[in-house]
């Protein structure tokens, strides 16, 4: 193995300074492997192969799991020596000779791009279970807004942290198999970055179950003068640190399909240029129809339901009441096609998030669930802060239950 080495980690307080300015060089802050990661865990049972696709063209030199808070390491085979590319025939993972016991994994693996290496780490990026039960519960979670002034206006001394930490207490004794998040995790720029890093240190210190996490138009914002030129955009955070845009991971049967609902270029995402009625609005661009349309073509040959989960809800039924504008969550930019693909393949559900609210509706045979805010405030000041816990029987939902942590008034 040639070359400096580097170990990074995105997580606050647990950050590993580079070995020599040669490892510095190698696309420093970013991830070789896009998935499985924080955001877009592998749900896999012993023994099973985990799916690894690609971010870039580096060689995977070693890879390894450590489960979650010890310091034991589970060497994985790099399969085939071969190099990782998005050709869209990504090698996978092997699975351990060992049985690798239920719980959390971190995943640990060494790149090597032009002959030099760094080792990099993604928390809680492979979940094993002892099986995969057809009747279950399951979490969802939307717009925690780390960083948020309004809700501590709303109600003196709120934490939004304390707030978090109980809801994952919550969630941990009801014994959820994993969680669904909705996007909008912190607030605005220049200090999302530390914002998104603090919603990962939560969950990996506390959580005791995977946690999915599409992002929202908050994790999305872009700043820059003149409403053109960007100097910080919190979507290259997310992707360095969380994992990618769009995601596809099944639980058994079932098939759980996370999507980027802020699908814009940067200069529309620009909050400073372009703060108004339209810079909250949702998009997909035709390149994520493309791969929603194969996903949920995939989900109809899985036994289970397939649930999507996003940020904005493509109906427009119920209007954001942001400050002084009401807005239509959804722009024109994907929302018939977005809508369309849900009564071709007529998935189970769609959750979503965004106008801080508990609404559901019926879209061509597909149940849009709305969750309410978990730590800001909430729509039209009388819907709950809160969260979801979602039954499932026969793997199908069969009840979405509102936990209420708080109210305004």
């Amino acid at each position: 193995m040639a070359g400096a080495s580097a170990l990074y980690t995105f997580l606050p307080g647990i950050t590993y300074a580079a070995a020599g300015n040669a490892a510095q060089q190698i696309a420093a802050g970013t991830s070789a492997v896009a998935s499985p990661s924080f955001a877009t865990p592998a749900l896999v049972l012993p023994g099973q192969p985990i799916p690894c696709t690609a971010s870039g063209s580096a060689s995977i030199a070693g890879a390894w799991l450590q489960p979650a808070g010890k310091d034991q390491q589970i060497p994985l085979d790099h399969y085939l020596e071969k190099s990782l590319d998005l050709d869209g025939n990504s090698p996978e993972f092997l699975a351990p000779a060992q049985k690798l016991a239920p719980g959390l994994y971190d995943l640990y693996v060494t790149a090597e791009r032009g002959g030099k290496q760094r080792t990099e780490r993604q928390p809680h990026a492979v979940a094993v279970f002892e099986s995969f039960p057809q009747d279950f519960t399951f979490g969802v979670i939307s717009d925690v807004h780390f960083g948020d002034f309004r809700i501590s206006s709303a109600i003196p001394d709120f934490d939004t942290a304390a707030t978090v930490s109980k809801e994952i207490s919550i969630l941990n004794e009801r014994g959820v198999q994993f969680c669904l998040c909705c996007g909008d995790l912190c607030n605005i720029p220049p200090k999302t970055k530390s914002e998104l890093l603090e919603y990962m240190d939560i969950l990996e210190n506390q959580a005791r179950f995977p946690v999915l996490s599409a992002p929202g138009n908050h994790d999305g914002y872009a700043a820059g003068a003149g409403g053109v030129k960007i100097t910080s955009d919190t979507f290259e955070y997310w992707t360095k640190s969380l994992g990618p845009l769009f995601s596809e991971t099944t639980f058994g049967g079932m098939s759980l399909i996370g999507i980027n609902t802020f699908d814009k270029p940067a200069a529309e995402r620009n909050l400073y240029g372009g703060i108004g009625d339209t810079i909250d609005q949702g998009a997909v661009q035709p390149a994520q129809l493309q791969q929603i349309d194969a996903a949920l073509s995939r989900a109809a040959a899985r036994p289970g339901a397939a649930i999507m989960f996003g940020h904005h809800n493509p109906t427009n039924t119920v209007v954001d009441q942001n400050g002084p504008f009401t807005i239509k969550p959804f722009s024109d930019t994907g929302r018939t096609q977005l809508l369309d693909l849900l009564a071709k393949h007529k998935p189970e559900a769609m959750f979503c998030g965004h106008v801080h609210g508990v609404f559901e509706e019926t879209h061509a045979g597909t149940r849009i669930i709305t969750a309410p805010t978990a730590a800001s405030v909430p729509y039209d000041n009388s819907h709950p802060i809160g969260i979801y816990v979602v039954a499932v029987k026969n793997a199908q939902i069969t009840n979405v239950e509102t936990v209420e942590i708080a109210r305004l008034g």
